[in-house]
């Protein structure tokens, strides 16, 4: 056996090990998992972004966590954060990001059944369906092309080949040619939308893909915590640093009015990297209704305002009778020892 086989086999065998050894090893007492969204059917806005969890996957995940963790709500956790008093001992926070209506839906009737608390994290510009962010847009544009018949693809083709300057030769050329635009904000969005014949306002009034008000409203109500996942969606290190402060700001303040709290936590879309720490401690002090801030980088230690989650998105080696968040909370503990000890001082001979 070669030594990458060797390394592949340790790590199967360690990713069974019971996850509170290596949060013991971390010395980390908090797991943040987030989700985008759970669905029976398949979601054309989301389809060609990521893959995501039915409602009884789901639901195994909610009674693995309630076996084996202390399920916290938000104001647990900025409590023993913010006030230096601590957590329980596997405390684990519980997140849905972007603001999408199954969150009200399918997610809130889960949670209620098995009483466990969440927070919700809101793109507030797309509140009550009033836009769209340019990634969902995307994957609506890859859904149309998948469905072009034979010679609507050639038309379609030959325009993008010359309108982008690419060259571009089957249905699946375009489709991947397009998921590369994701993320970059500098997309031709509309252009692209106008050619396979997307109609985004359609789509926002039949499908209601995000939350309404009153949903919003009746969630905070319910007892969960409703944050911000910023006014736009855009990648705050591709911002000035008035920019990302006013994403930060103002989506808080938002939430705040709709929900009446004062203190609003803030997720990073996409994630916090290449932003100012400095900056973000800043902000925070400028403008007391935000809260504490939320990052997607497994275990990674980070400022004491900073919260760090992993994905439970998705699906892979879930069955409707076993979760498989296990397997996901150790890989990411297994990385951030493995970080931990490539960053350790050496020992001098």
């Amino acid at each position: 056996m070669d030594k990458h086989s060797i390394r592949q086999s340790m790590r199967k065998l360690a990713v069974q090990v019971p996850p509170k050894f290596y949060m013991r090893l971390i010395g980390s007492d908090l797991v943040g998992v987030y989700y985008h969204v759970v669905s029976e059917v398949p979601i054309p806005h989301v389809n060609h972004l990521y893959d995501y969890k039915s409602p009884a996957l789901f639901e195994q995940d909610l009674i693995y966590l309630q076996q084996h963790f202390n399920l916290i709500g938000y104001d647990a956790l900025s409590e023993g954060l913010s006030n230096g008093t601590g957590l329980m001992r596997k405390s684990v926070i519980l997140t849905f990001d972007d603001g999408f209506s199954e969150c009200f839906s399918v997610v809130r009737p889960l949670l209620l059944e098995h009483k466990v608390p969440c927070t919700f994290f809101v793109t507030t510009d797309y509140v009550d369906n009033r836009g769209m962010s340019p990634d969902l847009i995307l994957s609506l544009c890859i859904d149309s092309v998948l469905g072009l018949e034979n010679d609507r693809q050639r038309v379609i083709i030959n325009q993008i080949n010359a309108d982008y300057g690419t060259r571009l030769s089957s249905q699946m050329a375009l489709a991947d040619w397009i998921k590369s635009l994701i993320g970059n904000p500098k997309a031709a969005v509309s252009n692209l939308c106008n050619h396979l014949g997307v109609d985004v306002e359609r789509y926002l009034h039949e499908s209601r893909p995000y939350l309404t008000s009153e949903e919003i409203v009746q969630l905070s109500k319910d007892g969960f915590t409703i944050g911000a996942h910023a006014r736009s969606h855009r990648r705050l290190n591709n911002l000035s640093d008035d920019e990302i402060e006013a994403e930060i700001m103002e989506s808080c303040r938002a939430i705040g009015a709709l929900t009446g709290k004062e203190d609003i936590p803030f997720a990073f879309p996409y994630n916090g990297d290449g932003v100012s720490r400095v900056l973000l401690e800043n902000i925070r002090a400028r403008h007391a209704h935000v809260g504490l801030l939320f990052n997607s980088r497994g275990f990674e230690e980070d400022q004491n305002f900073m919260v760090n989650r992993l994905c439970g998105d998705s699906p892979e080696g879930a069955t409707p009778e076993e979760s498989n968040l296990r397997q996901k909370i150790n890989r990411s503990l297994l990385d951030e020892v493995s970080r931990k000890l490539r960053h350790a001082p050496k020992l001098q001979k």
